[in-house]
Formats: structure tokens, sequence, C-alpha cells
């Protein structure tokens, strides 16, 4: 999904620089180099040793250690900045916003992948009258889309939530009920009543930057 919206946001061209942040050991840097192969790829995390595996990923990327909150890059050097499921790790993400706006170039484009506080599961548990669970205990809270709306639009992005099924087998019955038969009726049910809340895992957003 952050290849869909990397296409989404750079459609053909191939002529640009990108910056995944908090990139860990490079997988999805690697990937994004592999499916926009003439263009400049950086990768940045703050684990020195996460960054020593990501050096041994194939393709030449320029992977750096550094803060997230205070990138080592001049500014409005990228024309794509992605946040993959870092979002939920950090205390102030307007923060790491900013910085990540400071090396985007006027008119670029932030990707941001983060957990669904009322993804399905949830959903079940709030039914229930049990309360939400975290993903990962890592993470320092889980947003709605709602909520990640209205924070892209405070920093003055222009955003677009690219929310759609993940796709894939549901092996046993009871997988399949849930996410080939409940999900989908209760997308529908989101839709109708105009609700920002999505039942996947995951969602990604696409955040411009004005010009």
């Amino acid at each position: 999904m952050t290849l869909k919206a990397l296409d989404d946001a750079l459609g053909a061209s191939q002529n640009c620089k990108i910056l995944d942040i908090a990139c860990g050991e490079g997988v999805i840097t690697a990937e994004i180099k592999k499916r926009f192969s003439d263009a400049d790829v950086c990768g940045i995390d703050y684990s020195i040793s996460a960054i020593e595996a990501a050096s041994r990923q194939p393709g030449d990327i320029e992977f750096a250690v550094g803060d997230a909150y205070h990138l080592p890059y001049t500014p409005e050097s990228f024309d794509v900045a992605v946040l993959n499921n870092i979002w939920e790790h950090v205390n102030d993400p307007l923060r790491l916003l900013d910085g990540t706006k400071r090396v985007l170039k006027p008119g670029g484009y932030v990707i941001i992948s983060t957990p669904s506080r009322y993804r399905f599961r949830n959903m079940v548990r709030v039914f229930l009258g049990l309360p939400v669970v975290f993903m990962s205990e890592l993470h320092v809270t889980e947003y709605t889309v709602g909520q990640v709306l209205e924070q892209l639009r405070f920093a003055g992005m222009e955003t677009k939530v690219i929310d759609e099924p993940l796709r894939g087998p549901a092996g046993g019955v009871l997988r399949f009920i849930a996410f080939k038969m409940a999900v989908p009726t209760i997308r529908a049910m989101l839709r109708l009543i105009g609700s920002h809340h999505s039942p996947e895992e995951t969602v990604f957003y696409l955040a411009r930057k004005s010009g």
C-alpha cells in the first residue's frame, strides 16, 4: 500500500528524491527503490544496528543514522517522505511532521501509515463492552482516522485517505466470516453514515505540502 500511495503521489515520474523515515532494516526502502529505480532513495533510522542491517539491502540507497525530529538534510530537498508505522510511536507526531515538512519541496508529499484505532477487532471489543487494545505495547497511542486527518489539516496539509480492503486469503471459517463478510458490510455502513472510522488494521494517508 505504501507503493500505491507513492504511485498516487508521483505518477509516472521517476526523477525524484524519496526519504524513508524510521526505515528500520530497510525492507520497505528497498522495495521503494525497486519500484522507482531511477529515483534517489534515502533511509534514516535512529538505530545503529538497524541501519547496519539496512546497508546490506540491494540497490543504490543512501542510509543514515539520525533523529526523525531533527532530520540531517537540507531544507526542501525531497519530493516524498514516507512515515511508515512511526506516527503511533512518537509522543508528538506534529513535531515529527514539522521536521518532515522542512525537508520537503513545495508541493511535496508525506505518506503516513498508522494503525486504525477502531479497526475491526477493536470494534468488536467495543461492542462487547471491552476497551480497545493496541497492536503493540511499544505504541504511545493509536489514533482514529478522524484524529489523524485533523492533525494533518492543522499542519496545513492537503490530505487524502487511501483506505482499501487488504487483499489476501482468509483462512478458517471464522476469519472468512470476519474479513470477507463482516468487514465489507461494516465498511459499507461507515460510508453510508459518513464516518471516518476504518475496520482495516492500518490506514494510509497521502498529505501534500502547500506549494
